[in-house]
């Protein structure tokens, strides 16, 4: 280990961009996946700095702006967009590293903690998919922010100042890129209440200035959130696991509950990655999965509140994963209750646990067991990678490992309908609306598939369901639909007539 402190820190910093590229260097060959081709190739605001003006498609203005530059490069050609994703994971390494080495952590701890987060499987959809480039984003300016605020703290007069003005920069451009970085002020305050010694605090000598960032928080999420607790909000993760039992919050937070489980499973043993996952809802009141969940999340707080003076890099690594997994933890209804680039900005967290645990028992069993599971993580990554290649392999990967989704159904369907499969196609659409009646996409879909099958009846039987409720969710599809329906009808009522 001694050794190992006399490397130069730009060495470490191109072994990991090194191991970057060694481990996702077959994402290089991926087609357009997901909704890649909604979100980036089809994007006006992404062709130019006029259209990006516009901004005719809202969203996250940074990943916008990273796609321009892709765009003026390579065009519609995916391979030069996947190269920026590799750089930009290989570059939060870099800064992870140097986060750690600040907090103190040993090089060789360090070094391999940050691998436990640049070759985790869980990483995968974040950094094969572009249109995810948006976690990748938000971890950039989340750690570049945290950087700057320890500098800033290590500095006095007007480097002190200009420091704390580039962390507030830092924290703005994390929430462009991903409103999921909402609570990293708080990771700051929690940076400086463990290792700021009392007379060199910034935010917690101020209180006003705390409260009122605070307040400005909080006020920004009330606003951009009104509304989402309503009954009617809950239908849209309710519909999308096909769950008609309530519309009551409490399934919903015993679900909520259940997904903390379902995470730790995939961090500990990251097998069965798909796109999308299928949570069960129930109105029963004793749900064992949300208890083990709930029992979860008090022993991590317990842990952080314990370990305070103790081991303060352990406190902060729980609560770097807290603070980041709070707003996508479902305390808001959203549609999406669980996927594995929500993990992205958490996973830092974890790996300054595994560089604590290596910094504490630095034995060389322990060092050579956990290099065993870096390697096999590795394995691991680059199998998933390889998932990601096109439409057909992701979503056949992904209704093999999880079958009971309606939208991973729906997907493997749109994958049938590129390779001009629609008797498959069909077969999919029909076992996505049995597990969910409500999938509304699936509706269009089989709609289209039914029409291309020339079955003009069973076209418009669920082309009339699709226009019936779509407005709201896809607002365009149900006007050309609307338009499209007439004509379809005159078609079906001539066939009737010819029957006869």
């Amino acid at each position: 280990m001694q050794k190992f402190t006399d490397i130069p820190r730009i060495y470490l910093f191109i072994a990991l961009f090194g191991v970057t590229l060694l481990v996702y260097g077959n994402t290089f060959r991926n087609d357009w996946t997901y909704d890649d081709r909604y979100v980036v190739v089809d994007n006006p605001d992404t062709h130019s700095l006029a259209e990006f003006a516009r901004n005719q498609y809202p969203g996250r203005p940074m990943r916008e702006f990273s796609y321009m530059v892709d765009y003026k490069l390579f065009g519609t050609n995916p391979t030069g967009y996947h190269a920026q994703q590799l750089f930009w994971h290989g570059l939060n390494g870099c800064l992870l590293l140097a986060v750690f080495l600040n907090l103190g952590v040993g090089p060789l701890p360090a070094f391999l903690g940050v691998l436990l987060f640049l070759l985790h499987p869980l990483q995968v959809e974040s950094v094969a998919n572009v249109g995810h480039r948006k976690e990748l984003l938000a971890l950039f300016f989340s750690l570049t922010a945290v950087l700057w605020y320890m500098k800033g703290m290590a500095s006095g007069g007007r480097s002190r100042v200009l420091f704390v003005v580039l962390t507030a920069v830092a924290c703005v451009g994390a929430l462009l890129s991903n409103e999921s970085t909402a609570f990293l002020p708080l990771v700051l305050v929690l940076y400086e209440y463990l290792f700021v010694p009392a007379e060199r605090r910034f935010l917690l000598r101020r209180p006003l200035l705390l409260a009122g960032s605070v307040m400005v928080l909080v006020g920004t999420a009330i606003y951009h959130y009104r509304g989402m607790f309503s009954t009617a909000q809950l239908m849209a993760p309710y519909t999308k696991n096909g769950f008609t039992d309530s519309l009551d919050h409490f399934p919903y937070y015993m679900g909520a509950l259940k997904v903390v489980v379902l995470y730790v499973g995939k961090i500990l043993m990251p097998f069965k990655l798909a796109p999308e996952y299928a949570i069960r809802f129930s109105s029963d009141t004793l749900q064992p999965g949300a208890l083990a969940g709930a029992a979860l999340l008090v022993l991590l707080v317990y842990f952080l509140l314990r370990n305070v003076t103790r081991n303060p890099l352990l406190t902060f690594s729980g609560g770097w994963f807290l603070l980041m997994y709070l707003p996508v933890a479902n305390i808001v209804p959203i549609s999406y209750m669980m996927a594995d680039r929500y993990m992205y900005t958490c996973l830092p967290g974890m790996a300054l646990l595994g560089a604590w645990l290596l910094g504490r028992w630095p034995a060389k069993a322990m060092v050579t067991g956990f290099c065993s599971l870096l390697l096999i993580f590795a394995l691991l990554t680059v199998r998933q990678n390889g998932f990601w290649l096109n439409e057909h392999i992701l979503w056949r990967h992904a209704v093999q490992v999880n079958p009971d989704s309606s939208y991973v159904q729906s997907g493997v369907a749109d994958s049938y309908i590129l390779t001009g499969d629609f008797v498959s196609a069909r077969d999919h659409l029909r076992k996505a609306l049995e597990l969910n009646r409500f999938n509304l996409k699936a509706y269009l879909t089989l709609g289209r598939v039914e029409d291309m099958l020339g079955n003009p009846e069973a076209a418009l039987k669920n082309y009339e369901i699709f226009q019936a409720y779509g407005d709201a969710e896809f607002p365009v599809a149900t006007v050309q639909v609307r338009n499209y329906l007439p004509y379809l009808r005159e078609k079906v009522r001539l066939l009737s007539e010819k029957k006869k």
